[in-house]
């Protein structure tokens, strides 16, 4: 898998009616297609590296951020660039994406976007805290991408420069 977005979500959204309040009451049909499309693909195609996740739900309230990573992490063994940008979860998002991380949980991952999440210092924290995990969570991960409005100060972002220097992890923001 190359690549994951929140584009697939929103359409999804659109051909089902689906408005800002909505979302909770569609989260079990929604979940129940989408991971039906994924288990297809992933078995026609397991043989290349292009495998595509179909639709990921990261228009999210924070509840579901969690249960997103719970329900989808499992099934992304060969994703490289994984995207949350433009949706704000703040850090609560972040903490929640974070806890769902285990040291063989994404394990090509290379890079990973949180542009324009809102996620603060609190949520630089807890990305920090994640790659300070022995043994090593996201063993490949190259790049993280925090720029855009985040609402983080110097001190924060010097928190995460620190973790990422260990690993010779590139942050863009």
């Amino acid at each position: 898998m190359r690549y994951v977005n929140g584009g697939d979500l929103a359409r999804w959204q659109r051909e089902h009616g689906v408005g800002k309040g909505g979302r909770d009451r569609h989260w079990e049909q929604w979940t129940s297609e989408a991971k039906g499309r994924a288990a297809k693909q992933h078995t026609a195609t397991a043989a290349t590296a292009t495998t595509r996740l179909p639709p990921s739900f990261l228009l999210l309230l924070i509840p579901q951020v969690g249960a997103f990573a719970a329900a989808w992490f499992s099934l992304c063994d060969r994703l490289e660039h994984f995207s949350l940008a433009t949706n704000p979860i703040g850090p609560k998002g972040v903490s929640a994406f974070c806890e769902h991380i285990g040291p063989s949980t994404l394990p090509r991952l290379k890079f990973l976007n949180f542009f324009n999440n809102q996620i603060g210092d609190e949520g630089l924290r807890c990305i920090a805290e994640l790659l300070r995990r022995a043994p090593p969570h996201l063993p490949n991960l190259k790049t993280i991408r925090i720029t855009g409005k985040n609402d983080t100060t110097p001190e924060g972002k010097q928190v995460l420069e620190e973790a990422c220097r260990a690993r010779s992890i590139k942050i863009e923001g």
